[in-house]
């Protein structure tokens, strides 16, 4: 039996104008379907935190002012090629019981929240292509 753990640390601050979401993971020595799970997990979460945030100070209000998670997962190899994943909130009834349950539909690749991460970066109203300019010195 294979098992491998990773942590996802998320800081978020917030005050009336702003929110401030900082990242981070610690997944070292992980086969590769997992470090890709993982940075998968790195991307789309501060975009779900940002646009569930109202739904979250309504909810959690502890977490009004932001709030320090750090989320432990640990994975299980099954057969084949298939990873299980498990995490427990040590904190049950807070904010990081909701992160849990974010983390678990983008582990499970779940429809919904690509649609949420769509609608988010349509609002941010980014340019389709950036343009690089390279130095002729």
């Amino acid at each position: 039996m294979t098992i491998h753990s990773a942590k996802l640390q998320l800081v978020v601050t917030a005050d009336k104008d702003d929110l401030n979401i900082k990242t981070g993971v610690d997944c070292y020595d992980l086969p590769h379907q997992l470090t890709e799970i993982m940075s998968d997990l790195l991307v789309k979460i501060p975009v779900l935190i940002r646009s569930a945030w109202f739904y979250i100070t309504d909810n959690y209000a502890d977490a009004e002012n932001g709030f320090d998670v750090t989320l432990t997962f640990h994975f299980e190899k099954e057969q084949g090629d298939d990873w299980s994943a498990s995490a427990k909130s040590t904190h049950p009834g807070t904010v990081e019981d909701l992160l849990l349950g974010m983390a678990k539909m983008i582990f499970q690749e779940d429809p919904i929240i690509d649609e949420l991460i769509e609608k988010e970066l349509e609002e941010l109203d980014l340019p389709e292509y950036v343009q690089h300019f390279d130095p002729t010195c």
